[in-house]
């Protein structure tokens, strides 16, 4: 999951996807996600919720971001390049 101002940027979060290899998730109300993890750190700390696997129930995502394997690839390939 991404947050933060670069989280509004398609193109950032197409980039972190694809140099970590990973599926980017952006959440709804990119503007509340600091307030929303203290909520869900204190409903911990006080057993409202077990454990914080709560996020995963309450937050929802807007938009998924996957990488693109090819880029991956590639970028192995000029890594490799440059030690040779």
């Amino acid at each position: 999951k991404i947050i933060g101002g670069g989280a509004l940027s398609n193109n950032w979060c197409q980039i972190i996807a694809d140099v970590c290899g990973k599926n980017v998730l952006r959440p709804t109300n990119l503007q509340e996600s600091t307030s929303f993890g203290a909520a869900i750190t204190g409903g911990v700390g006080v057993g409202i919720f077990d454990d914080f696997s709560a996020v995963n129930q309450l937050l929802k995502i807007k938009d998924k971001f996957y990488p693109d394997k090819k880029i991956k690839i590639s970028s192995l390939k000029l890594s490799l390049q440059e030690l040779l």
